[in-house]
Order: C-alpha cells, then sequence, then structure tokens
C-alpha cells in the first residue's frame, strides 16, 4: 500500500514538473496587425470643437430641480 501511494506521488510530481518545464517555453513573436482607423466618423469629429465644457450648466441640465440643487449648492460652496 506504501509503496503505491510512493509512486503515485513520484507520477503527480513528474507530470507536475513536466507541466511546469513546458509552461516557460518561449513563444515566439507576434506582429499584431494594425487596424485602418477612419480619420473621422461620418466625418462629425471635424465638426465638433467644442463639447460639452463649453455650454452653460443650466443648458446642460434643463431640469429645474436639478438647477435649483445646483445652484442653491454652488453658492453654499462659494461663499
Amino acid at each position: 500500500m506504501k509503496n503505491s501511494m510512493k509512486n503515485y506521488n513520484r507520477i503527480i510530481l513528474v507530470i507536475g514538473l513536466l507541466f511546469t518545464v513546458a509552461s516557460c517555453k518561449i513563444s515566439k513573436d507576434v506582429q499584431v496587425p494594425k487596424p485602418e482607423l477612419p480619420i473621422a466618423f461620418n466625418e462629425e469629429a471635424a465638426k465638433d470643437t467644442g463639447g460639452i465644457g463649453t455650454l452653460p450648466w443650466k443648458n446642460f441640465f434643463p431640469d429645474k430641480v436639478l438647477q435649483v440643487l445646483i445652484d442653491s449648492t454652488l453658492k453654499k460652496t462659494l461663499t
């Protein structure tokens, strides 16, 4: 019984070592293809020069309740 257990442990050890050695193999260099990207998507990127950073915040948040909350917070923060 002990002898078969030792053989079983040795087999597991040898298999584990084989997997460890096989996993250390250095792979070949793979060339990654560069995708061709459009300059502009539907030519919208060329037209968009502002973004949301140029909008007044009251135009960006049209909800009146939210505007009141933001305005009161700004007043409390800036004073």
